[in-house]
């Protein structure tokens, strides 16, 4: 089988021909993301993460990146980090039940 060189962009590969890897930091974006939040909550509340889809290497780095952040802020409460939402408001409609 012949070796194809390949640049990947955004997400990994397993593979032992990569000539190039272009992405974002996603664990720290993660990261980022819990800070603003924790400072717009004023280190206080709830927070809910929806995630996007299992398998997906960025997001899933975004997401505990997410969790780790949020441990500065003790007075904030995850209080649901395993729903998945999907790409659309239609792949999530199940994530919200009401709660009787």
């Amino acid at each position: 089988m012949p070796v194809v060189p390949t640049v990947i962009i955004d997400s990994g590969l397993e593979s032992q021909n990569i000539v190039s890897f272009v992405a974002t930091d996603n664990r720290k974006g993660g990261r980022l993301a819990a800070e603003a939040n924790g400072e717009l909550l004023g280190g206080k509340g709830k927070v809910l993460m929806l995630r996007y889809m299992e398998g997906s290497a960025s997001t899933q780095e975004r997401e505990e990146g997410f969790v780790e952040g949020l441990k500065k802020f003790p007075g904030i409460e995850l209080i649901s980090s395993d729903q998945y939402a999907g790409a659309t408001r239609d792949t999530c409609k199940g994530c919200f039940r009401k709660s009787t």
